[in-house]
């Protein structure tokens, strides 16, 4: 009875859950879409990390490679005829990004994930930054 309970009261916050993270997304500037690209980026390296210190390297690669989509669809978005060197130099450091991913995730290798993580942080700090200030 009590376990029954537990997971209808699971269920029901689960859809909740689904329908704000749906109406965040569909309510969301252009900005503050990439930064939820970030921050999601950035929760699959740091779970990625722990993963592969518990030596799961199964989850590992799913959060890894959730990440490089991220860092594939940002690189993606950007309009390099008009972005100019901005663009240009985002498109490098995603190449980074996307690159060490992949190899940190053949090697089994948080340090590399970790170097990512740093950079990929700072760009998500600047974004912040760049929306609060345009706000």
């Amino acid at each position: 009875m009590l376990i029954d309970a537990v997971e209808r009261f699971s269920a029901g916050r689960d859809r909740a859950l689904n329908a704000y993270r749906t109406r965040s997304v569909e309510t969301a500037s252009p900005g503050e879409l990439v930064l939820m690209l970030y921050n999601e980026a950035l929760r699959c390296m740091r779970d990625s990390i722990g993963h592969m210190k518990e030596k799961n390297f199964t989850e590992s690669n799913k959060r890894l490679l959730k990440a490089q989509d991220i860092i594939d669809e940002l690189r993606g978005s950007l309009n390099l005829a008009l972005g100019g060197d901005i663009a240009k130099q985002l498109a490098s450091v995603y190449d980074f990004a996307y690159t060490t991913l992949l190899s940190a995730n053949v090697k089994k290798d948080p340090e590399m994930v970790e170097n990512v993580l740093k950079v990929v942080t700072e760009l998500r700090d600047g974004w912040e930054d760049l929306i609060h200030r345009n706000a």
